[in-house]
């Protein structure tokens, strides 16, 4: 799996979790909602989190990911 290098100021990481992870789901079962889900694509950054009850979005429409278009999820306990 190839390593990526994002850079992201920490005020903006920290903005988008304190928007976030209050939908974050506490369920293991459903190891796909226990996380923030972080989308790059076509220059803008757009994040989720749900429990499957609540849902929080923030998405920025500039925003240079070093030419990387994906998804990534990143676990509650990595916050």
């Amino acid at each position: 799996m190839p390593i990526l290098n994002i850079s992201l100021p920490s005020e903006l990481f920290k903005t988008i979790i304190q928007t976030t992870s209050f939908a974050i789901s506490n369920d293991e079962l459903k190891p796909a909602l226990t996380g923030v889900l972080f989308q790059f694509k076509d220059g803008g950054l757009t994040t989720v989190a749900t429990d499957g009850h609540r849902l929080s979005r923030y998405h920025i429409k500039e925003f240079e990911s070093s030419d990387f278009n994906g998804d990534i999820i990143i676990p509650r306990k990595f916050f």
